[in-house]
């Protein structure tokens, strides 16, 4: 779930169980972008002290990234605490030569486990801004079972 704005690894040190997932629909009536779907990294450190200082460079390099990487657009959209965490989401648009891409992208944070998200729509193959940040939440709770 890593972008060109965060740059996020999902190998740093101390962390444990990474996997990535990655959701599409596959056959649909309307034919769907090859980059639409879903994705989710996933992993777990020996504390929630290492998650957060994780989560919190993830904002970090996103706060910056507007003026860093040129074309690029970050806005922040939530930032909620949850049961022994946090969840933050911005929405994130790259300018590109004859195009740009949007996305909505999440740094999930639950105890000692993390978690990146990512949803690029297609047109209106899309959620609204308050579902992903609902799905955001119930992925932080489904942390525990990591």
């Amino acid at each position: 779930a890593q972008t060109r704005c965060d740059n996020t690894e999902f190998t740093a040190k101390g962390m444990t169980g990474a996997q990535t997932r990655s959701f599409v629909i596959p056959e649909t009536k309307k034919k769907l972008a090859p980059i639409f779907g879903l994705t989710e990294t996933v992993g777990k450190f020996g504390s929630a002290k290492e998650a957060q200082a994780f989560n919190v460079a993830i904002k970090g390099r996103l706060d910056k990234c507007s003026d860093k990487q040129l074309g690029s657009h970050v806005t922040q959209l939530a930032t909620e605490s949850i049961k022994d965490g946090a969840i933050t989401v911005w929405d994130i648009r790259v300018e590109l030569e004859n195009s740009s891409i949007y996305y909505r992208m999440a740094a999930i944070r639950r105890g000692a486990n993390v978690a990146q998200m990512s949803f690029v729509p297609d047109g209106d193959a899309d959620i609204s801004n308050s579902d992903f940040v609902a799905l955001t939440k119930r992925a932080a709770y489904r942390l525990d079972y990591l």
